[in-house]
């Protein structure tokens, strides 16, 4: 086995929590829609899609969302639209502490799907700011203008690592995202934060001795 240079990591469902659910609940409230209709409308079509990918800014996002799910009129404005889409990230209990153990001569960065309404809130974590306050440990897809699977994240990441694939680990919640990095030669985990506490995943990344040896901290 190749020494481990780069971890690469999701940030939804691996790194953080989210729910979306908690957005279309409140938009709910100023919408003919139902919450269901509104996840319908705007994560099973193209919309987030293009948000994601940097098609779209947040004004325009907010435009085609509030003619997609028939927004009132007294809606207030962006700022709300703005609090309502991005505050839905909670922490991944113990990851803090499983970051905090790999070997400081590991570089750490984060490949993920998300926009830049998204990433307002993502970017503030405490988490982020502690272990990712270096912009160069970020491949996110709004930036990139695609998303994953396109190998191209997967490509700058070991770039941005400096490492070749079977130098670097990559771990994500969704399966094709995880067999596209094993296609070009990661060694990629599948890790699911809903279902699976911090612990499995240091179980699950302790052969690859990326962790600091107890006594090796002064």
């Amino acid at each position: 086995m190749a020494k481990i240079k780069c971890i690469a990591f999701d940030f939804g469902r691996v790194l953080a929590n989210f729910d979306h659910r908690k957005t279309c609940g409140l938009l709910a409230d100023y919408s003919p829609r139902t919450e269901e209709e509104i996840h319908r409308a705007i994560f099973g079509s193209d919309l987030e899609k293009k948000y994601d990918s940097g098609l779209l800014s947040t004004m325009e996002f907010f435009r085609a969302v509030r003619k997609s799910i028939g927004l009132e009129r007294d809606f207030v404005g962006l700022d709300r639209f703005e609090h309502m889409w991005g505050d839905i990230f909670t922490d991944n209990p113990g990851i803090d502490e499983l970051l905090d153990e790999i070997k400081p001569d590991l570089r750490k960065l984060v490949i993920s799907n998300t926009n830049s309404g998204h990433w307002k809130f993502i970017s503030s974590m405490p988490m982020m700011e502690r272990f990712f306050p270096d912009d160069r440990q970020l491949i996110l897809s709004f930036r990139e203008r695609t998303r994953k699977p396109d190998p191209k994240l997967f490509r700058k990441a070991l770039k941005r690592g400096a490492c070749a694939p079977a130098e670097a680990i990559y771990i994500d919640d969704v399966e094709l995202y995880v067999s596209t990095a094993a296609e070009l030669g990661f060694n990629a985990i599948r890790y699911d934060s809903r279902i699976q506490p911090a612990a499995d995943l240091k179980k699950m990344l302790a052969p690859f001795d990326v962790f600091e040896k107890k006594g090796d901290r002064l």
